[in-house]
């Protein structure tokens, strides 16, 4: 998709990098009842995604893992509500 329209690849990018912005800012906050663990890991996770887009929009990365970190976790939800 980069090559093809790379507006809407870059604006995507941006799009999920609001979205790890958010949870990262909600797993921070002192009233997210989370496992502090997981909160941890949350945290570092959009740190990873931020770092991660800059160095696909220079042109250096593959947008790949941002897919399967989005993808796992949306396993990791369906199941979760799947076995309540």
């Amino acid at each position: 998709m980069r090559a093809e329209n790379f507006p809407d690849f870059a604006s995507a990018l941006r799009d999920n990098c609001k979205l790890w912005i958010v949870l990262s800012a909600d797993v921070a906050s002192t009233g997210n009842a989370l496992p502090e663990s997981l909160r941890a890991r949350i945290f570092y996770l959009g740190e990873f995604t931020q770092e991660h887009t800059r160095k696909i929009l220079s042109n250096k990365l593959s947008a790949d893992p941002l897919i399967d970190i989005n993808l796992s976790v949306l396993r990791g939800l369906t199941n979760k509500k799947d076995s309540q």
